[in-house]
């Protein structure tokens, strides 16, 4: 009986939202680079750029687009357990007119430490009231930059997850309808199940290393 009401579902949310968004849509967190690297004998320090990237393909059409924007983004970045050669000193969000809008503001949950930080912006707007906040032409929208200190002779991963652990605390959500893109399985609301494949799902992450001379 669960099975069939959950193919129920799923028919009833893919023919109420056709418009919106098809399974090969899919959202992750990504770095400029996927590997930063430099040769040093020195302490090195890398800037890394943080983004959401919504990838379309296929028929799909872009969900951002067609909902007014991104209204708010966050992410975790964890230094991976026993790679200890870098540390993440510092960290600020796109905030201001050419970022997340005029009315935009650093989310009060970041945290910053060594091993682990959260980035958060909120663009100020109420659901409708959209600042534009769209994807560039590879599908990117800037969320912030990390300043990473690494060691010579270090290897050092960084890992993309969820800013909020909580399914009912939405970071990560479009302008209009509040589509919460850390969220595959959206059955238990009202704007669709499963209709991409959700940030918070992708196996993210970047590196950085520095090579002694």
């Amino acid at each position: 009986m669960r099975r069939l009401s959950a193919l129920f579902l799923a028919v009833l949310v893919s023919s109420y939202f056709p418009s919106w968004a098809e399974a090969d849509t899919k959202y992750q967190y990504v770095a400029e680079l996927p590997a930063y690297k430099k040769v040093s004998d020195q302490p090195v320090k890398f800037v890394v750029k943080v983004y959401l990237q919504e990838v379309v393909t296929g028929k799909s059409l872009s969900l951002l687009k067609k909902d007014g924007g991104l209204n708010a983004a966050g992410v975790t970045v964890t230094r991976k357990a026993g790679e200890e050669g870098a540390s993440i000193e510092s960290s600020t969000v796109n905030v201001g007119p050419k970022g997340f809008g005029p009315a935009s503001y650093r989310l009060g949950g970041d945290i910053k430490k060594d091993s682990i930080t959260k980035l958060g912006v909120h663009s100020g707007m109420t659901v409708g009231e959209s600042a534009k906040v769209y994807p560039d032409a590879k599908g990117k929208i800037f969320i912030g930059t990390l300043t990473i200190a690494a060691q010579p002779g270090s290897k050092t991963t960084f890992q993309f997850s969820r800013y909020a652990p909580d399914f009912f605390t939405f970071t990560c959500v479009t302008e209009n309808r509040q589509f919460d893109l850390d969220v595959t399985d959206q059955s238990a609301m009202t704007s669709g199940a499963g209709i991409y494949t959700a940030a918070a799902s992708m196996d993210s992450s970047f590196t950085v290393e520095v090579s002694s001379k």
